[in-house]
């Protein structure tokens, strides 16, 4: 509307750097091996209707690691904290030996972009921590559901959005959903971790 050119849509160029030994070390003493290929997973989110439902991230978590891959579960603050925990719960309740690392309030912001790094993939709903995975070019699964993609999507040409079978109906919005947001919880934890695979292999 004024003229402008359409300015081109990228993130900051970050580079955190690399995972320092004594941060590596703090990581292996809480149960993190370097040597499994590790998925990065942040099951929260600032708005509700941009959250996946905790039941299905914790099947997804399952899957994860019976599939030999290291499941690491990320965030800050009692959102993702609970979250983190209601996952662990319904793992124990479905007789899981082993739980995700948990680094939820574990890690400044730096030290989150230097874990990154080392990861070989990222999955998780709309929010922060997903947003500096795609800008450090961290391979990602993004769930979608009610939000635009076009305004609030990833930037990184490496970061996949996953939606359910269900579009919105006109009648609804992000604040007030006719059918309890269908779209984000018909997405099935068997879907992802399909994606989760050809994501890795490739």
């Amino acid at each position: 509307a004024l003229g402008m050119p359409e300015p081109e849509k990228n993130y900051l160029d970050l580079n955190p750097g690399a995972l320092p030994d004594t941060l590596t070390a703090q990581l292996r003493e809480w149960g993190w091996n370097p040597q499994l290929k590790t998925i990065a997973i942040h099951a929260g989110a600032t708005k509700d209707y941009k959250r996946w439902p905790v039941e299905s991230m914790a099947v997804l978590v399952k899957e994860i690691m019976a599939a030999g891959f290291q499941a690491v579960l990320l965030g800050a603050g009692s959102v993702d904290e609970n979250a983190n925990q209601e996952i662990a719960r319904q793992l124990q309740k479905a007789g899981v030996d082993s739980l995700p690392l948990d680094l939820c309030n574990r890690l400044s912001l730096l030290a989150l972009g230097q874990f990154m790094n080392t990861c070989a993939l990222m999955v998780g709903n709309d929010s922060g921590p997903f947003h500096l995975g795609s800008a450090l070019g961290l391979p990602g699964l993004v769930l979608f559901g009610p939000t635009n993609d076009e305004i609030w999507g990833p930037l990184g040409q490496q970061s996949k959005i996953v939606r359910g079978d269900f579009s919105c109906d006109p009648a609804c919005n992000k604040g007030h959903c006719l059918h309890q947001h269908r779209c984000m919880k018909d997405i099935s934890p068997d879907y992802v971790m399909e994606k989760i695979l050809l994501s890795v292999q490739t």
